[in-house]
Formats: structure tokens, C-alpha cells, sequence
């Protein structure tokens, strides 16, 4: 459709410098720079959603509003936030949450990463074990997977079900959504927790 409005405009532009007897040598650069702007603006356009991304700007609401010494529940490689006052933990399949920090700054080698995954493609607390639900209590979680399986809920229930324990037991503060030209990424939702953070959602997701 760009492509479409940009030959339109080149074909009313050698129109008119036609009628108003322009030299023909100014046509070939002058297309060029009408069908290079369309173009232009797509890469710009693009560019400014890639510098911003929903999990950048979830960075930064937990700098601006998130307590020093709180402990944030992590479903992505936030490594802009490690060197902030708080802790993390970031679920790991059959290890069920471990130390962000750790598992983040190579202090977890890659073949025990792959290992406790359990050949899932993505780790997040979807996946954990209610059993281990224990290794996850935060007091606050930054959940950015659950949007994908609410596309497809006839085939992640489970992971659903648990999502939504999660954030009616919590309080969401904050919903962050991809907006054309402006950011990309995935659906973020900050839910600050109870005291007994997410290990309190298992029986709720069990018996939903």
C-alpha cells in the first residue's frame, strides 16, 4: 500500500513538472527521493519500536515505583535491572525459581540451564512445578508470557489457569501493551504480591 501511494504521488509529480516544462534530468532523482521517503519513514518507524520495548519500559516503571530490597519475579532476561537494589528470581523449569543474578551472569553454566528446562522451549512460571511454587515468593512479578497463552487456550490451559491465580491473588499495577510505532515486544503485567508471593496460586490454579 506505501509502495501503491508513493507511484501515485511520482505519477502526479512528472505530471506536473511536464506541464510546467521541467527538464527531464530532474524526473530520475526526484522518483528517486519519492519512492526513498516511504521507505524512510518504515525504517524510522521501526527503529523507535525496537528502542523501545515493553520489557525496557517494565525496567523502568520498577525503577521508578519498586521499593530497594524488594524481590521481583522475573519471566525475562531483565540484565538492565540486575545492577539495581532489589532481588530476583527467574523460573527455571525442574529447578523451579532460582537467583536471577546467577543464572543470568553465567554463574549457571548453559548445559544446566538446558537441563532443568526439561526440553521446554520457554521457561517461565507457567511451567513451574506446584510443588516448587515455593522457590518463586516475590513481592513482585513481571509477567510477560502469559498474553501467548491466552491466544491459544485450548491448548495452555494449565499455564492459564495459573497466570490468573497469580494476579488475582496480587494486585496488578502496571499493564504495558505494544503500540504500533511507538514500542514492541510483548504484553507486560506487573502484579505486586502477597507476603506469600506466587507459592500461595498453586491450589488456586489446581482447583480453578
Amino acid at each position: 500500500m506505501v509502495r501503491d501511494g508513493a507511484n501515485k504521488a511520482l505519477n502526479r509529480l512528472a505530471e506536473y513538472l511536464m506541464r510546467r516544462g521541467a527538464a527531464l534530468r530532474w524526473i530520475e532523482p526526484l522518483a528517486a527521493l519519492a519512492l526513498a521517503l516511504p521507505m524512510l519513514h518504515t525504517a524510522r518507524v521501526e527503529a523507535a519500536e525496537r528502542m523501545h520495548d515493553t520489557r525496557q519500559i517494565a525496567s523502568g516503571w520498577i525503577a521508578a515505583h519498586v521499593p530497594a530490597g524488594s524481590t521481583i519475579l522475573l519471566e525475562h532476561a531483565g540484565v538492565d535491572l540486575l545492577d539495581g537494589p532489589w532481588q530476583f528470581r527467574f523460573p527455571l523449569g525442574t529447578a523451579g525459581c532460582v537467583d536471577a543474578r546467577q543464572a543470568l551472569s553465567g554463574k549457571v553454566r548453559y548445559a544446566e540451564v538446558e537441563a532443568k528446562r526439561a526440553s521446554s522451549p520457554i521457561v517461565d512460571i507457567g511451567h513451574i512445578d506446584d510443588a516448587l511454587l515455593a522457590t518463586c515468593r516475590a513481592d513482585y512479578a513481571v509477567l510477560s508470557h502469559y498474553d501467548r497463552y491466552r491466544a491459544d487456550p485450548q491448548y495452555f490451559g494449565t499455564q492459564i489457569a495459573r497466570y490468573e491465580a497469580i494476579i488475582r491473588a496480587g494486585r496488578l499495577r502496571t499493564l504495558i501493551r505494544p503500540a504500533p510505532g511507538k514500542s514492541s515486544g510483548p504484553v507486560v503485567r506487573i502484579v505486586e504480591l502477597s507476603r506469600a508471593g506466587v507459592a500461595e496460586t498453586g491450589n488456586q490454579s489446581r482447583t480453578k
